[in-house]
């Protein structure tokens, strides 16, 4: 166990980073990723805002979810970050490193903000439930008249699993195929417990990072920090054409106010 971000997290378990990092990409693995900052965006001018922070284009139906970066006047990026669009909400998730400092960009931009927006910090468990046997795992522990192979990459939506209301989304946090399972706290060690007696195996911080690395995902603070822009670190194409077009966000030409 190391310190990660003022949370105590596990580098490895008994199989080890090789046999974690191996055992997701054949089977399943689950990660305890709690860590990250889960926020919540509301007020009926929350779409405007985002896109004034962020390159995403927020005209994307609802339950869809987009990797994108918070950006800085400068170009740099605040950090990465995913963000879904959800009927009355936008739901977003940022790095745990970066949390703290997000939340205080966001606050200090809604201050210069000329609309109806609101943050809520979502103070909540998150399990990842990667590899090939995912789907599986997940499907068993959900109501039959979900379909798991009809929801697609990069979305997400609420459900009960294994009797909890759960939130959960379909993003690759391995390179893998897998979900994102967001749970109040009191009901995290049951929600683990289900996924480990169906075949998951635990992984800690060392198979993450190999797995990223191997599936060639950026890390913050490596590819990414607030003096490096998405164009120079490659992700050129988090930036659909229509942000490209239309600007609004920080540093496409000038500030946005």
């Amino acid at each position: 166990m190391v310190e990660f971000c003022g949370w105590e997290l596990p580098v490895q378990y008994s199989l080890g980073v090789l046999g974690e990092h191996l055992a997701c990409r054949q089977k399943c693995g689950i990660f305890d990723v709690g860590h990250m900052g889960q926020l919540k965006f509301i007020g009926k001018d929350r779409h405007a805002f985002i896109e004034k922070v962020t390159p995403v284009s927020m005209e994307i139906p609802v339950g869809q979810s987009k990797l994108s970066v918070i950006t800085t006047p400068e170009g740099g990026c605040v950090d990465d970050t995913m963000i879904t669009r959800q009927q009355d909400y936008i739901w977003e998730v940022v790095n745990a490193a970066c949390a703290e400092k997000d939340i205080k960009w966001f606050q200090e931009q809604m201050r210069s903000f000329k609309g109806d927006v609101q943050l809520q910090f979502q103070d909540r468990a998150l399990i990842a439930l990667q590899g090939p046997n995912a789907m599986k795992i997940l499907q068993s522990l959900i109501p039959s008249d979900i379909d798991l192979s009809k929801m697609v990459f990069m979305s997400a939506r609420n459900m009960v699993v294994g009797g909890v209301p759960a939130y959960v989304s379909r993003c690759g946090y391995t390179g893998e195929d897998g979900f994102e399972v967001s749970i109040e706290h009191k009901d995290a060690e049951k929600v683990a417990d289900m996924f480990l007696e169906k075949g998951a195996q635990p992984c800690g911080l060392g198979s993450r990072d190999s797995l990223r690395l191997e599936a060639g995902l950026c890390l913050y603070g490596h590819e990414l920090n607030e003096t490096i822009s998405p164009i120079e670190a490659g992700l050129a194409w988090l930036i659909p054409k229509v942000r490209r077009e239309k600007g609004g966000f920080f540093r496409r030409g000038a500030n946005p106010t």
